[in-house]
């Protein structure tokens, strides 16, 4: 008999397999905390991935949906320079794409809204954000264009929006059931059949061929490689039309709208599964080796006494921080985002603090926690007059 708990969520294949797990880490990492001691009570949870041969997804088996909220959350990104270009330049590429000029745009877990702003301010477009855990009511924020918020959970009630395109950036990976989240979606569509849906999430390939093992965060339910998510968009009702890799491959990206007529979605290739089944079969053992050779780095920290400050606090740093214990050597973390300032960090208990901080803290090293954000980061910290020795996770 099949143990049902090694079924496929996706294909209900049982060719499945554990291959990689972390200890109970906090279950958002989108939440910050208001006090220290609040921070180390937080929910945690276990992560267990899971990898199937027959349709290649992946799934956190040690999820459970009712520890994970998203009616106060914020993972905002547009005060960074960089994403604020990349965010413009996806805004244009669209519009170029699929025409998106004085239409109808809804987002869906728009957070702060700043995607939705940007392509209707370049393609005059109008738009509805959807978000729970935003209050994007200030009508400041919204420069004149023609956007209404909603703060609130995507619905069968939102079919009564009109839509040009519908946006769902970094939210397939978050759901319990993502692919009745797709079946809403093409659901509420049935009346706008030529309407395009965006989706962006996380790259599973990137995700481990990279070892960018402390982006690996108790939310996300699931993890896609390109030509699994193309498969769900078809058990959806949907037909694929592109398919990007994104901010230096570490995103994937695709663009459906719903097929005109039932049809049998396709399995990934046996050749694909195969490769991506090499990188999964590689990850236990590479992950073993990389906290090994962290571990030596932290006791070489603790070792040395240096003063020590940490810069940026998302879900790399949520992860690393709870894995090493370092709250005693690195005691604060500098972010950006200016809502995040004075809270701490889940599990660990760092503080955040204001980039000037800095001045006055002069740390003789730097840990940053985020890669892509590494030349940004050092371009504030010596135009801040401080120069510390660099270590990039």
């Amino acid at each position: 008999m099949t143990d049902a708990a090694a079924i496929c969520y996706l294909c209900k294949s049982d060719q499945t397999y554990d291959f990689f797990e972390l200890p109970p880490l906090p279950t958002q990492d989108g939440v910050m905390c208001g006090s220290q001691k609040e921070a180390y009570q937080v929910t945690t949870g276990s992560i267990r991935l899971r990898f199937c041969r027959n349709c290649g997804y992946v799934g956190n088996e040690g999820h459970e949906p009712e520890k994970v909220a998203f009616d106060d959350y914020d993972f905002s990104n547009h005060q960074s320079p960089i994403y604020s270009k990349y965010t413009r330049e996806l805004s244009l590429r669209l519009i170029e794409r699929y025409d998106l000029r004085g239409k109808s745009i809804v987002d869906i877990g728009c957070g702060e809204g700043e995607f939705l702003r940007t392509i209707c301010g370049l393609g005059g477009n109008q738009g509805v954000g959807i978000d729970p855990g935003f209050d994007n009511s200030a009508p400041a924020r919204q420069g004149g264009l023609v956007i209404k918020f909603l703060r609130e959970y995507y619905g069968a009630r939102h079919s009564q929006l009109q839509a040009d395109l519908i946006a769902s950036r970094h939210l397939i990976s978050l759901p319990n059931d993502p692919l009745g989240f797709l079946r809403l979606i093409a659901s509420n569509l049935r009346q706008q059949p030529d309407a395009i849906l965006y989706l962006e999430t996380p790259n599973v390939r990137y995700t481990f061929t990279e070892h960018n093992i402390w982006n690996v965060v108790y939310e996300h339910r699931s993890w896609y490689a390109q030509e699994t998510l193309a498969y769900m968009l078809q058990l959806a009702g949907f037909d694929v039309l592109n398919t990007d890799l994104c901010w230096n491959g570490a995103y994937l990206s695709m663009e459906a709208k719903l097929a005109p007529q039932a049809r049998i979605a396709q399995l990934p290739s046996p050749e694909s599964l195969a490769d991506l089944g090499k990188t999964v079969a590689n990850v236990a053992r590479d992950v073993r080796v990389l906290m090994e050779q962290h571990l030596k780095r932290t006791e070489g920290i603790k070792a040395s006494g240096k003063k020590c400050i940490a810069w940026g606090s998302g879900a790399a740093a949520v992860t690393y921080f709870n894995l090493f214990d370092l709250s005693r050597e690195v005691p604060y973390i500098v972010d950006i985002n200016s809502k995040r300032q004075g809270k701490y960090l889940p599990g660990s208990g760092q503080q955040i603090v204001a980039p000037e901080f800095i001045q006055a803290f002069q740390p003789e090293l730097l840990i940053i926690t985020n890669a892509t954000y590494e030349r940004e980061i050092l371009e504030q910290v010596h135009s801040l007059g401080v120069y510390p020795e660099v270590w990039t996770l």
